[in-house]
């Protein structure tokens, strides 16, 4: 039950952080008009890295669940 609730948070975050994100992207390249450059180019590049790194937790959670249990306590 509780690793039902976890991978649905899980995938929510991610679906909510690629939503949120996108938009941020899509609202700074094209609906900015005052910003510098160089702050632009910040926070559109925070927005990547978030898709990024919470794509790679949707990729690699399968891989670090597979043994449910530590090695140690395997018998």
């Amino acid at each position: 039950m509780e690793a039902e609730i976890a991978e649905f948070v899980s995938y929510s975050a991610y679906f909510l952080t690629l939503l949120f994100n996108t938009t941020l992207i899509y609202l700074t390249a094209y609906h900015t008009k005052r910003m510098s450059l160089t702050y632009r180019h910040m926070i559109i590049g925070f927005a990547l890295f978030g898709i990024v790194f919470s794509s790679l937790d949707i990729v690699v959670r399968p891989l670090s669940t597979q043994g449910s249990t530590p090695p140690s306590f395997r018998s």
